[in-house]
């Protein structure tokens, strides 16, 4: 897998803290490490004939446990966007031939007298710490940024770090899957959501699709998440802002609420005026409350950007459940809220 000697990764590196579920799955990473050694200098030599997307890539940005996984599962429903599968991942390495097969595999189109009986992907918009079930379930796609970046985590990368992204290469990934599938990519962009400017200049007419949830329960959400994934509360869990250094030497509360509150501070911040073209803001909330006038932003925001987006797929209200919901104990929920009240306040009386 690439980057395992990232060292300062508190990912890569932490199998052994993990609940039995996941922990990782050595004999997928000895077959993955396997195929990659085969179709990665073919990869290579097939994607010599793209330089960037045609089409303008979408990214979606946001606090973990923000709702960015049903989002994704909305977009791949609206069957307008090239999204990265749970099978794509399996060929981070080699992105072109992955979607071929996955074309030839699960397209029922290819399947000759239906031999290979593919089935039609069905959208239940559930999931587990972000990770949805069946084959062609969108992907948070991690280990394809890893390939161009120089960190394993997603986090902030200061300058000298992003002088080291191989944007070349993550141009031509992204181009190699949007010409197979022949939509715009969409996909998540937490390892690059704290570099944003970085982002934008990389792909000038990309959409930034900021998703915004409740602070409580986005906190709320990441201490559940950090019992599930480790069994325990202090353990770091998913993105790391920019003060995530001192952040990490808090008790868990100022630790949960500093990830969100910093987090958010800091795409806000970046999604400036200056790229009033490139952004779109979405509430969590109006998100599951209409998903039709979501879908009519998405399309007015590529009309802007010059391009018609089709959605096949009606989104109607009523599709999706609320998650916003008292479920920790009391406790808990109010010493989440002191501490991000705590870090208001330090920014307040800078």
């Amino acid at each position: 897998m690439t980057l395992k000697n990232d060292l300062d990764s508190i990912f890569s590196q932490d199998d052994s803290q993990r609940t039995t579920e996941f922990k990782r799955n050595s004999n997928l990473e000895a077959l993955l490490d396997e195929l990659c050694r085969y179709f990665e200098p073919i990869e290579s030599e097939i994607e010599r004939r793209f330089d960037e997307p045609v089409l303008p890539p979408l990214f979606l940005v946001g606090n973990a446990r923000s709702g960015t996984s049903v989002f994704m599962q909305f977009l791949s429903a609206t069957r307008a966007f090239s999204v990265p599968t749970n099978f794509l991942s399996r060929f981070y390495y080699a992105p072109y031939l992955g979607a071929k097969l996955q074309e030839l595999l699960t397209n029922p189109e290819y399947d000759y007298q239906n031999q290979l009986g593919t089935d039609s992907y069905k959208e239940e918009f559930n999931s587990l710490l972000g990770g949805a079930q069946g084959k062609l379930a969108p992907s948070e796609f991690l280990h394809f940024w890893r390939r161009f970046l120089p960190r394993y985590d997603p986090q902030y990368l200061p300058e000298n770090e992003c002088g080291r992204i191989d944007v070349i290469g993550l141009r031509k990934g992204i181009a190699a899957i949007e010409s197979v599938f022949n939509k715009p990519f969409a996909a998540k962009a937490f390892m690059l959501q704290y570099n944003l400017d970085w982002l934008i200049r990389a792909f000038p007419s990309c959409i930034v699709v900021y998703l915004k949830r409740e602070p409580l329960f986005v906190m709320q959400s990441i201490l559940r998440a950090r019992e599930i994934h480790y069994g325990d509360r202090q353990h770091w869990w998913s993105v790391k802002p920019k003060e995530y250094k001192f952040l990490k030497e808090m008790d868990f509360y100022h630790q949960i609420a500093g990830q969100v509150y910093y987090t958010d501070k800091s795409i806000e911040a970046q999604l400036n005026d200056r790229y009033k073209i490139n952004k779109l803001l979405i509430s969590y909330e109006e998100f599951l409350r209409a998903p039709r006038e979501v879908v009519a932003c998405i399309k007015q925001k590529y009309l802007e950007s010059g391009f018609e987006i089709r959605i096949e797929e009606e989104m109607t209200s009523g599709l999706f459940e609320s998650r916003n919901k008292m479920r920790g104990v009391v406790n808990d929920l109010r010493s989440l809220e002191k501490a991000y009240e705590y870090f208001e306040l330090s920014d307040a009386n800078c």
